[in-house]
């Protein structure tokens, strides 16, 4: 954050500071504030508040030009960095649906996209340029992307030029290709023995986080689902709760898949869920009592790992764990489908309908007891699941 200079001249207060775009590029802005009745601390505001503006927008309102969106005459030399200016601040942020999709965005252009075109125009971009792109993302200088990556980086760039076309600044867009994946991802996560060893050493040491882990590796919520997840949603009745929300950053979104879904509830979890204490309208806070940030929890699952003598994986692979720990069984396809609330049907071989008491039948064929787990009823009925640390 920079910071703003006021000194007083004889025609009013002259503010200097330097400020960031969202690319990180680096501006100087030196205007006067009128009157010059005006006192010191007022000027001060105004100056605080032009540069709270300027770090948003990329301009300083009111003194600096605002991006035209007018290409007349300037179709043939228009920059593609001033285009991007234009495009996030007054198109992004205004459409997008979900937070994640402007953090993901801003990321991007920040850091690949702006930095290789940097000020070539926009209709001197052709395929053979995206195609250097490419290979300077997988091959470097600089860090080496996976084809997935690049992919996603090439959705952004695609999603530009249809832009730019749709507005009238290019006759034409580039071809852009995507990498080939022919590869199979490497999905890791654990198998059901190496679940329940995690589960009973993070019982035993870090029992503040034991119902986020046992509800991640049960169920295959994605962990902004589980951030998100109200008090609200679950109806212990009739043992179901339904996804309806996901938290990124403090910002509620949808699910993934665009939709909600109801997740039946085993005995197992439902009595853990009615263990948690509630502090608030969601079911997971942290020990100071905040919402979940997006590496919450990454730290804890690499050492208790470590201690349990298992794989280390990312948050994410508990999802697989799930998905692979129900798909072997009869109907596992189908249940797994419905629960895990894949968008593409192709994500889990499923083709047809499945019936909420199939799903619970499947989901307590994987399910453990706790008394394999290690894990006491009674202790658990008094522990809070959210205090500090077991040594």
């Amino acid at each position: 954050m920079g910071k703003a200079n006021v000194r007083k001249t004889k025609n009013g207060y002259l503010f200097d500071f330097y400020h960031k775009d969202i690319y990180g590029n680096l501006h100087r802005s030196r205007h006067l504030i009128r009157p010059s009745v005006m006192d010191r601390r007022k000027a001060e505001a105004i100056a605080r508040r032009l540069l709270n503006e300027a770090q948003k927008l990329g301009y300083v309102p009111g003194y600096d030009p605002e991006p035209s969106t007018n290409l007349e005459g300037v179709l043939d030399c228009y920059p593609f960095d001033r285009f991007i200016s234009m495009w996030f601040s007054d198109w992004i942020k205004t459409h997008a649906k979900k937070h994640s999709d402007v953090v993901w965005t801003e990321s991007s252009l920040r850091s690949r996209l702006v930095p290789f075109f940097k000020d070539t125009p926009l209709d001197e971009i052709d395929a053979w340029m995206v195609d250097q792109f490419k290979t300077r993302c997988r091959q470097g200088p600089g860090p080496v992307l996976s084809p997935k990556s690049v992919n996603n980086h090439l959705s952004t760039l695609r999603r530009i030029f249809d832009d730019a076309r749709r507005w009238g600044y290019l006759e034409s867009v580039p071809v852009i290709t995507s990498l080939d994946l022919d590869d199979a991802p490497d999905f890791r996560g654990w198998t059901t023995s190496e679940r329940d060893q995690f589960l009973r050493t993070c019982w035993k040491l870090r029992r503040n986080w034991f119902a986020y882990f046992y509800l991640a590796t049960h169920t295959g919520l994605r962990h902004g689902e589980i951030c998100g997840l109200r008090w609200r949603d679950i109806d212990f009745d009739k043992q179901q709760f339904e996804v309806k929300v996901a938290l990124y950053r403090g910002h509620e979104g949808t699910p993934k898949s665009k939709r909600k879904r109801p997740i039946p509830m085993t005995p197992e979890l439902r009595t853990i869920l009615q263990a948690i204490p509630r502090r608030g309208e969601r079911v997971f806070y942290s020990t100071e009592g905040n919402e979940l940030g997006p590496n919450a929890g990454t730290k804890v699952l690499k050492t208790v790992s470590r201690l349990a003598g298992v794989p280390v994986i990312r948050k994410h692979d508990l999802r697989h764990t799930f998905g692979n720990s129900i798909a072997p069984n009869e109907g596992g396809f189908m249940a797994a489908n419905q629960v895990m609330g894949h968008e593409d049907p192709k994500m889990t071989m499923n083709y047809c309908h499945v019936k909420d008491e199939q799903v619970a039948a499947e989901m307590a064929k994987i399910t453990t007891p706790f008394r394999e787990l290690g894990v006491d009823l009674g202790e658990l009925k008094k522990e809070t699941l959210a205090g500090k640390r077991v040594k």
